[in-house]
């Protein structure tokens, strides 16, 4: 008696698993081959800003005149924005700063807010020889929540006064939303973009 055919299901199903098996072993080969588009690693060292409960934001940004990198945070708890420049390696070559100091209690009051800074580079600024604007959102008494900018260049620190940019006429700023800042080389002019609390965007 002649034994029936073989299940063309079960040849299918044995020929896909082969099929996948070779497409799985040809991309390992495929994907091992290829160098990696962006790879990080540590380099130096941490950088302490300040002894704080905890940062309510930080940023970073790059001057590539004097090849240094300006790092800030603003402390909760302590109310300042501090700041401190560091090389490529990591290693500060400044002493910690104040960009924003607090002027009354460091208890989180009306005199001591500060949260999330932002970074913008200009090498316009300073003569010439390049500088960041510091942006970051604060509180004055009886006002609400505004947008505060300070210019920042090394080695010196702080170049200018601190300036409120926002109009508490219009609510102040949403302070858990960091303020949008870029350069232009063409107007020699900063743009800064913030969210009300009413989620409006104004600059």
């Amino acid at each position: 008696t002649q034994s029936p055919p073989p299940n063309l299901w079960l040849l299918c199903r044995r020929a896909a698993r082969g099929l996948v098996s070779t497409m799985l072993v040809a991309l390992s080969l495929l994907t091992g081959a290829l160098p990696a588009e962006a790879q990080l690693s540590r380099v130096g060292v941490g950088v302490g800003l300040k002894a704080s409960p905890y940062m309510e934001g930080t940023d970073v940004g790059y001057d590539p005149v004097h090849d240094v990198f300006l790092v800030v945070g603003a402390a909760v708890g302590v109310g300042n924005v501090f700041g401190v420049f560091v090389n490529a390696s990591g290693v500060p070559v400044s002493s910690v700063f104040n960009v924003h100091p607090c002027n009354g209690p460091g208890d989180g009051s009306a005199l001591c807010t500060a949260f999330l800074p932002r970074i913008a580079y200009s090498p316009d600024l300073n003569n010439g020889s390049g500088g960041f604007l510091v942006s970051w959102h604060s509180k004055e008494v009886g006002q609400p929540v505004n947008p505060h900018a300070v210019l920042v260049a090394y080695p010196t620190g702080v170049i200018s006064s601190e300036q409120v940019v926002g109009d508490s006429s219009l609510g102040g700023s949403n302070w858990v939303r960091g303020a949008a800042v870029a350069y232009s080389r063409t107007s020699h002019r900063f743009l800064m973009v913030w969210e009300t609390p009413g989620l409006a965007l104004h600059s």
